[in-house]
């Protein structure tokens, strides 16, 4: 063991201490050739699980400088990722017998709480709320940055992912989330009626004469 009188005679250690279960499931993550597989990283405040994480990443020849970290208004850790994966991670929620049991039980507390309590989603008439409160516990949705929403639907066992290209979060979103539900029979005709409003959204002038509305025309099975 090496002797030393105070820490800064020591050289500082990259590794993570105490957690060599987690390093070598890290490396065997890292070396999964499949798209589908998510690493799932998780640990206290000041663990140095993203800073281990980083440099795990790193040491695949992945440069640190192209791993995309936001800045989250919530204060959180925001790594970048595909529409794929992001609709990927919201697939875990509809899903989780197949998961560790923490991230089980964290999976569902969150999917549970969404739908006990629509309102602090978004809050009184946001389209979030209305979304979950209206379609009966089979599934979530919340609304992201720059036109960005993701959904899981139980039951159907699928996350979905939308972008809308020029950032808008209001005008084309609710019409495009209701048209890929419409498309996927995931609402019944009674849930339809009751978000009837957010399939089209009206365009009104400075006035607040509606001029217009926004319609959701696509199919699915064409993309």
């Amino acid at each position: 063991m090496k002797k030393f009188k105070n820490t800064s005679e020591i050289e500082p250690y990259d590794g993570i201490i105490g957690q060599q279960r987690a390093e070598k499931a890290m490396q065997f993550g890292l070396k999964m050739n499949n798209p589908a597989y998510n690493i799932y990283v998780s640990g206290n405040c000041g663990s140095g699980r993203i800073t281990y994480t980083i440099k795990a990443i790193e040491s695949q020849q992945i440069d640190e400088s192209k791993i995309i970290i936001g800045t989250d208004g919530c204060g959180v850790p925001v790594h970048g990722m595909p529409l794929y994966n992001a609709a990927l991670a919201f697939s875990k929620f509809t899903f989780t017998d197949d998961l560790q049991p923490e991230l089980k039980s964290a999976c569902d507390k969150i999917f549970d709480s969404m739908n006990e309590n629509p309102e602090m989603v978004a809050g009184t008439g946001g389209f979030c709320t209305e979304l979950i409160k209206h379609t009966n516990g089979k599934l979530i949705g919340k609304i992201g940055a720059d036109g960005v929403y993701c959904l899981a639907v139980k039951g159907m066992d699928v996350g979905i992912a939308i972008k809308i290209e020029d950032g808008n979060m209001n005008r084309a979103v609710p019409p495009v989330v209701m048209r890929c539900l419409e498309e996927l029979n995931v609402l019944t005709t009674s849930e339809m009626e009751a978000l009837k409003n957010f399939r089209h959204e009206h365009l009104k002038n400075s006035l607040g004469e509606t001029i217009g509305k926004v319609n959701a025309v696509f199919h699915l099975n064409e993309i």
